[in-house]
């Protein structure tokens, strides 16, 4: 495994030396830098103004295409600062952030000592889609981050901080939706509480900065959004949008909150399974959303390590990264994984869990 990590490593870092200068023109990082460009010189209740953005990304990239900005408004607030860069320095800018983001999480998250985390790092460096990600400016990793400090957080006796760092799913909520849920459904309610008045307080900022107007033009993009054509990265993508497919994905939703339930006193497989369950359940999915599975793992592993959950991540490390060529092998060792959680042996299961 160290091996195949090892040269999965060293050719990522070889593509990505190869692009890093030709991607700014057509990556995420210029969608978010154009978005904060158009809030930054036409006002924030423009944001979702498609004929604002289709401008400002063709000034950008005079042969490019068109991408609209279907993100929430945080992620236009956190680029803000980088469009008074040119494109250029911004985007390296922004990626050098990442890979602090990245190393930041793995030195906090990252399961073993000595030569064990530093395959772990291998590992990350190595997994493709977190490659691709962080190469197109994506903030999985960001997302990531926030999982792994609530993790610590809540160790350390601090569940209301420890839901307020959950809050930075708000940057990309399709990934996360189950997460309010598991924690209503496990007990933790102080956390649940510290989530509530970080989220709240963001949306309220969120609102207020672009009105009613902006207000309208985000209903309309998150609509959009959905109606996009998606990869085989979840059942919706594998499967189209069939009723008995809306059951599947009802079915993935409740293995995860059961999951939850079972594991109501480790909070790595709450989360892990919320975050599962979400990937599978999820209307709009793309490839570097599945590196979020790294922080999932590392934090299972630390939680509860086992000689089934290392097949497990193998097997998912595995099949994330064969998820440029087909995203079907990823759905099925995630539906296997909370299945597993949901069903199989848990350390205490309790008829009701307490509050916490």
């Amino acid at each position: 495994m160290a091996a195949v990590a090892g040269a999965c490593a060293l050719a990522n870092l070889v593509i990505g030396a190869r692009h890093f200068l030709q991607v700014p023109r057509l990556s995420d990082f210029m969608l978010f830098y154009a978005a904060a460009t158009v809030a930054r010189q036409d006002g924030w209740s423009r944001l979702y103004d498609l004929q604002l953005q289709a401008a400002t990304e063709v000034r950008l990239d005079p042969q490019g295409y068109f991408l609209p900005f279907y993100y929430p408004p945080p992620v236009a607030m956190l680029a803000l600062p980088f469009t008074y860069l040119p494109l250029i320095a911004g985007y390296v800018a922004w990626v050098v952030l990442l890979l602090i983001v990245l190393a930041v999480t793995w030195w906090l998250a990252a399961p073993g000592v000595g030569t064990a985390r530093l395959l772990q790092l291998a590992l990350a460096v190595g997994l493709f889609p977190l490659a691709f990600g962080i190469r197109e400016g994506q903030l999985v990793i960001v997302v990531g981050l926030g999982l792994v400090v609530a993790w610590r957080a809540e160790r350390g006796g601090h569940p209301v901080w420890a839901g307020a760092a959950l809050s930075l799913f708000g940057l990309k909520p399709q990934l996360a939706f189950l997460v309010p849920v598991a924690l209503l459904v496990a007990g933790h309610y102080r956390m649940l509480a510290g989530l509530a008045i970080a989220g709240g307080l963001l949306a309220a900022a969120s609102l207020l900065i672009i009105g009613a107007g902006g207000a309208g033009g985000w209903v309309a993009a998150i609509q959009a959004a959905s109606r996009v054509g998606q990869e085989a990265y979840s059942l919706r993508g594998w499967l189209g949008t069939s009723p008995w497919v809306l059951g599947l994905e009802a079915a993935a939703a409740g293995a995860a909150l059961v999951a939850a339930w079972r594991h109501s006193e480790n909070l790595a497989l709450i989360l892990g399974a919320a975050v599962v369950g979400s990937l599978l359940a999820t209307p709009y999915l793309h490839l570097q959303d599945l590196s979020l599975l790294l922080p999932v793992g590392w934090l299972a592993w630390a939680a509860q390590p086992s000689v089934a959950l290392r097949r497990f991540a193998t097997a998912g490390w595995l099949a994330v990264n064969l998820a440029l060529l087909s995203g079907v092998a990823a759905v099925l060792v995630e539906a296997a994984w909370i299945s597993w959680l949901a069903a199989g042996p848990s350390p205490r299961c309790r008829s009701r869990p307490g509050p916490r």
